[in-house]
């Protein structure tokens, strides 16, 4: 901290008022040391100069998590469980007469045809999360003073710490627990063949911005097809059963599926998002609602994370948005009852962290490099 020089009361010449004038601080008429003074403590007291406005909101880091909105979580996962499972099952018969058709009963009065069922289990090992804030009595009683509760902001900055943990979780998971999110439970990203999922790659390379960048009266309606590709893929790969019901988007992108759309040269009052939403997917076609949504963990870089664990390229996910096809691995937060050493007062939260559930891989798919 820059030294605070106090200069001695200064009279004003003869001739003038008489009155005194009275330097503080060279602070006060240098900004380079007004704009890098530092806090006095953790309690959030500055030394502020007398013609400073200074706001006493505290400011956190900017924030998005969307897991809650994407994922449901999982029905009674609690504190305690250390492994979560859930089974798949297959089923199959043969017929009697050996002709690989339907389970006729023959003429003879053989034997009814038995079927034959295959459950087989998936298991995660979630793990428990945790963070602690402590503060003295004297840093409380200061923060108080200063209407700023260090604990509370304490406590507020460890629910944000928790929701970006747990956002990323559950797109990314973490590969190096074996635990997968909804973005990255492919082969190709290291998880398991039993949850491999519909992967496609984008039909026009370079991305996106580079499409439209070179073509754009026709970028829109190959972007619509790059969608179109995905979304029959993954009803393909359910049986013709489950078509996807939303549709997570790379944010760095999100902004081009805004445009007008230009079907075969001809140009439609709809943007690419509101005419698949709508019209072209095959979910809107059976009268289901269809929603596309931007996700930044989507983007191959997303700068400032800390986590290391992105995507090699920008990826759409597609998938049937309800409990029993998806859902997500957490507990709400929990905290120990505060605890006292000496002058420090200080309190833990925890909770419980898994992965994603791919109950039915099929009905889940990728679109990569877009």
């Amino acid at each position: 901290m820059p030294k605070i020089n106090v200069v001695s009361q200064s009279t004003i010449p003869s001739g003038g008022t008489g009155l005194t004038r009275k330097y503080h601080s060279i602070i006060d008429s240098d900004p380079s040391i007004l704009a890098s003074r530092p806090i006095v403590d953790s309690s959030g007291a500055f030394l502020q100069s007398e013609l400073e406005l200074l706001d006493p909101k505290l400011h956190l880091p900017l924030t998005w998590t969307t897991f809650s909105e994407d994922l449901l979580p999982r029905t009674g996962f609690t504190i305690d469980d250390e492994f979560v499972s859930w089974t798949n099952s297959t089923f199959g018969a043969t017929d009697n007469l050996g002709l690989n058709t339907k389970s006729w009963l023959g003429l003879e009065g053989q034997d009814s045809p038995e079927i034959a069922v295959d459950i087989f289990k998936q298991v995660n090992a979630p793990g428990i999360w945790s963070k602690s804030a402590s503060w003295t009595f004297v840093e409380l009683s200061r923060a108080a003073k200063l209407q700023r509760p260090i604990d509370v902001d304490k406590l507020e900055a460890i629910q944000k710490a928790w929701n970006l943990d747990a956002d990323n979780q559950a797109y990314l998971g973490d590969p190096k627990k074996n635990l997968f999110g909804i973005a990255n439970a492919s082969v190709a990203d290291g998880n398991t063949k039993d949850w491999a999922v519909t992967e496609s790659i984008n039909s026009t390379l370079g991305g996106w911005a580079a499409l439209l960048a070179s073509s754009p009266s026709t970028a829109p309606d190959l972007i619509l097809n790059d969608l179109r590709l995905l979304d029959e893929a993954i009803w393909a790969n359910s049986g013709y059963t489950s078509p996807a019901t939303r549709f997570l988007i790379p944010s760095s992108v999100w902004a081009i599926l805004n445009i007008p759309l230009v079907i075969t040269g001809v140009p439609i009052a709809m943007s690419i998002r509101n005419y698949f939403e709508t019209t072209a997917s095959i979910a809107a076609s059976m009268g289901r609602k269809v929603t596309l949504v931007p996700r930044k963990w989507l983007n191959s870089s997303i700068p400032g994370t800390g986590y290391g664990n992105t995507l090699a390229y920008n990826r759409v996910v597609g998938y049937v948005d309800e409990y029993d096809y998806v859902r997500f691995e957490y507990t709400p937060l929990i905290s120990t009852p505060i605890w006292v050493q000496g002058m420090r007062q200080a309190v833990t939260y925890y909770g419980n962290l898994g992965g994603v559930e791919i109950v039915y891989p099929g009905t889940v798919g990728y679109l990569s490099q877009v």
